[in-house]
């Protein structure tokens, strides 16, 4: 089998939910309780709407993409048979479409790739071919490289997109600090009239909104008194 993915051949078939199995390597981190909540009433009213993509392993389908749908079904009492589009790869190629798949529909959140491209880069690969069938650069599949430094903490924040990819690699390059999450967020007073504000990042001191509008018109009043003033 080749290993240029678009040249894969793909074949609709009806498979018996019993064979299909999940992927050696499920590359999803988290997954979504909101779009898991849509998914089971999409499929409680209209049924399945989009084939499962699957690989033939022995006797048995593993799942490249339709992980939730299967389990959906499962818990929904179904028993029959699912339409899957079958193919047959090696397990690097399986690996690489699972991460194609969730990633173009933007289903795959940025831990997930970070151990993907970590999981390439252990193979051999270069970060330029790792990010070629995403169109990424090269500095891009760097920074998701870079992510799998994190505290697990850390991860799960990123991969719940409290933090963006950005963000986190900041945090590891130590370049900025970590933000608090809404639940942590400290506040403190402002210096002119003693409001309490958030201050997610504790960095400098801040005003109030309000003192902040006030101060934006002082400072425009005294720059129109003085170009009266003085118009030279």
């Amino acid at each position: 089998m080749t290993n240029k993915l678009g040249v894969l051949k793909w074949e609709l078939h009806d498979v018996p939910l019993s064979l299909l199995v999940n992927p050696k390597k499920d590359l999803r981190y988290v997954r979504s309780p909101s779009f898991k909540v849509r998914l089971r009433s999409s499929l409680s009213s209209l049924g399945i709407l989009e084939p499962l993509k699957v690989r033939a392993r022995g006797d048995f389908y593993e799942i490249l993409d339709g992980v939730t749908r299967k389990e959906d079904l499962q818990e929904l009492g179904y028993s029959g048979s699912v339409p899957c589009l079958v193919t047959s790869c090696t397990d690097e190629e399986a690996l690489t479409l699972q991460c194609v798949f969730a990633f173009t529909r933007k289903l795959l959140d940025p831990i997930g790739f970070a151990h993907y491209v970590k999981l390439k880069k252990s193979q051999g690969l270069t970060l330029s071919q790792i990010g070629e069938p995403f169109h990424l650069k090269k500095s891009q599949v760097s920074k998701y490289l870079a992510l799998n430094k994190l505290t697990p903490e850390e991860k799960v924040r990123v991969a719940n997109r409290e933090l963006s990819v950005d963000q986190a690699y900041a945090l590891v390059t130590k370049k900025r600090e970590l933000p608090l999450s809404k639940s942590q967020v400290e506040t403190k007073p402002c210096p002119w009239c003693g409001e309490r504000i958030e201050s997610p990042w504790l960095t400098k001191t801040e005003l109030c909104p309000s003192c902040q509008d006030l101060l934006r018109k002082s400072i425009a009043r005294a720059r129109k008194f003085k170009q009266r003033q003085f118009p030279f």
